[in-house]
């Protein structure tokens, strides 16, 4: 081998050698890339021999983007495989009405109505159709009540209505 072969392949193994020692260490290559990354949420990175993955969970395509744009102008970084998905929440179902039924719709029918008419004392408890007034009031508001239970039904009404004399 001659003297200038020789140095033709010291020159080529030593560039080699420079240009591998300058290419960052993994550690500073993943210190610069979490720097960047801080800036996104929910978005991590790993580092082997400057192939860079991407890990976590990000909201939606611009944010993704986001991450492909920090990390473009990063010396040294060989790869970049990108494991990030956009989160997509889940879908909530509409909630179902409750409906009421006739039962139900009448009690707060009539509560709502005595209430409005003033009539504190008396409760109607209804099953089945049939209308149960219980409670105590004078004589006057009994009637009121009992005309108002008949404007809203047309059952069977029981009264168990006590009167008093205040």
């Amino acid at each position: 081998m001659s003297s200038s072969s020789g140095s033709t392949v010291f020159i080529q193994l030593a560039l080699a050698l420079s240009l591998i020692s300058c290419r960052p260490s993994d550690e500073k290559l993943k210190a610069e890339i979490n720097e960047r990354l801080s800036m996104i949420p929910g978005i991590s990175a790993t580092v082997k021999d400057g192939k860079v993955t991407l890990h976590g969970t990000v909201k939606d395509e611009v944010a993704k983007s986001a991450v492909e744009d920090a990390l473009k102008e990063i010396k040294g970084i060989r790869s970049i495989e990108d494991s990030a998905v956009i989160f997509k929440p889940p879908v909530a179902a509409e909630p179902v009405p409750v409906a009421l039924n006739a039962d139900q719709q009448l009690q707060k029918t009539l509560d709502s109505v005595y209430r409005a008419g003033g009539i504190t004392t008396v409760d109607a408890f209804i099953k089945d159709g049939t209308i149960t007034l219980e409670g105590v009031a004078k004589s006057k508001d009994i009637s009121k009540v009992l005309r108002i239970t008949r404007q809203y039904s047309t059952g069977k009404i029981e009264n168990n209505i006590k009167r008093v004399n205040r």
